[in-house]
């Protein structure tokens, strides 16, 4: 009789628990690497995600490329105001102080002030611009073509003297003015006088009290004839200066400017 038929103690083996066989074994292997929760999906991106990085990244450069062409155009058109300025002041100080030294001469009838609406001539005393002494000279302002704004000058009453290629001082200017401030008739009579067109120092026998300029510019290429799209206006007074034997010819550097 064997053991357990005696009833000897049984020998005592792992208890299987339900589906604990062969194929709950292999249930569990499959099982095994499985990502847990819902994390199964791709890692990668998607074509539509793609293409959309790739969208926004080119609004980004074309914004940016937008801001810098903006930046650059609104610095080239700085730098162009502020050279215009610069020229325009060049300009308004050469006028300035050459009608400040105007003067006139009785013993010479070739120093006179000789002025009409669109042009003046006349003698001072101030160092041009082709020369750095200080001397008697022609100045004349007038339009001349495409170069715009042009000085002329010139040495009166010296032997050899010529005259001097006229010099274009700003080809903006597209149009050119003068008026000419005459004294009172009266010497008593108060008033600043009335603006004529002309001025001739050989009929009135001095210089005018003022001078109005008016300079018209324009764009290049729009011709003579072109509308202006900037008007600078300015006033200089001109000193009572007729210069005699005993005078001194420095008197001719009185004056002053007034802009408006």
């Amino acid at each position: 009789m064997s053991r357990d038929q005696e009833g000897g103690p049984a020998s005592v083996g792992p208890a299987r628990m339900p589906g604990d066989g062969q194929g709950g074994l292999t249930r569990a292997a499959r099982g095994k690497g499985r990502p847990s929760g819902g994390c199964g999906a791709s890692a990668g991106f998607t074509l539509l995600e793609v293409l959309v990085a790739l969208t926004l990244m080119a609004m980004m450069v074309v914004l940016a490329l937008g801001a810098f062409q903006i930046g650059v155009h609104t610095w080239q058109r700085g730098e162009g105001v502020v050279q215009e300025y610069e020229k325009g002041r060049r300009v308004y100080d050469q006028l300035s102080q050459d009608l400040k030294s105007a003067f006139l001469s009785p013993e010479n009838a070739e120093i006179d002030f000789i002025g009409g609406s669109s042009s003046v001539s006349f003698v001072c005393t101030t160092s041009g611009l082709t020369s750095l002494t200080m001397a008697w000279r022609r100045v004349s302002y007038f339009l001349e073509g495409e170069n715009g704004l042009a000085l002329q000058e010139e040495m009166p009453g010296i032997a050899g003297g010529q005259d001097e290629e006229a010099l274009p001082l700003d080809p903006q200017v597209k149009g050119l003015s003068f008026r000419y401030l005459a004294p009172p008739e009266e010497e008593e009579e108060e008033g600043e006088g009335s603006w004529v067109e002309s001025w001739d120092s050989h009929k009135e026998h001095r210089l005018p009290q003022a001078v109005e300029v008016t300079l018209r510019y324009g764009q290049e290429g729009e011709g003579d004839e072109g509308e202006a799209t900037e008007v600078s206006s300015f006033i200089v007074t001109l000193p009572v200066n007729v210069l005699s034997e005993e005078e001194d010819e420095d008197e001719g550097n009185l004056g002053d400017v007034i802009e408006r």
